[in-house]
C-alpha cells in the first residue's frame, strides 16, 4: 500500500517485488465518523482506498453515516476491478448527495494542486446548496 497501490501478497513475508510486507492496522472509518463528528461539523472526507469502496460506500448509506460528510474527494476504483457492469460510481454518488453529500468529486479532481491557497473553495463549482458558514 505504501507504493501507492493494492496487490495480492504471497504467504511468504515478502511480496512479489521483493520488498517486506507488513500488516497495517485498519480503522473502521464509518464508526469513527459517527463517534467523531455531528452535523453541525463541517467534514471533508477524502477517500482513496483501493477498492474498499465496494466496502465502505454502502456502509456509509446504511448507517446514515454519508449525512455527515459536506465534501467527498474520492477515488472510485470499480471500473477497473471485477466486471463492467458492476461499476457502482455514479449510483453511489446519486445515493451519496440524496442522503447529504453536498459536493462529490471524483479523481482526477476539477481543480489543480496549485489552486490551492486560502481561498482555494471560490473555484469550485457552484452548489445550489449555501456554502458553510465558516466558508463564507
Amino acid at each position: 500500500m505504501l507504493r501507492g497501490g493494492s496487490y495480492e501478497v504471497a504467504a511468504s513475508s515478502k511480496t512479489s517485488f521483493g520488498a517486506d510486507s507488513f500488516n497495517v492496522s485498519q480503522v473502521d472509518l464509518v464508526g469513527w465518523l459517527i463517534s467523531s463528528f455531528s452535523v453541525a461539523d463541517f467534514v471533508v472526507l477524502k477517500l482513496d482506498v483501493e477498492g474498499a469502496e465496494a466496502d465502505i460506500v454502502p456502509a456509509l448509506l446504511s448507517s446514515n453515516a454519508s449525512r455527515l460528510v459536506d465534501v467527498l474527494l474520492w477515488e472510485c476504483h470499480m471500473r477497473r476491478r471485477g466486471n463492467a457492469g458492476r461499476c457502482r460510481c455514479l449510483a453511489w454518488e446519486e445515493a451519496l448527495r440524496a442522503n447529504g453529500v453536498r459536493y462529490i468529486y471524483r479523481d482526477p479532481y476539477p481543480f489543480k494542486p496549485h489552486d490551492f491557497g486560502p481561498v482555494w473553495f471560490e473555484s469550485l463549482p457552484k452548489s445550489p446548496l449555501p456554502l458553510h458558514p465558516s466558508l463564507q
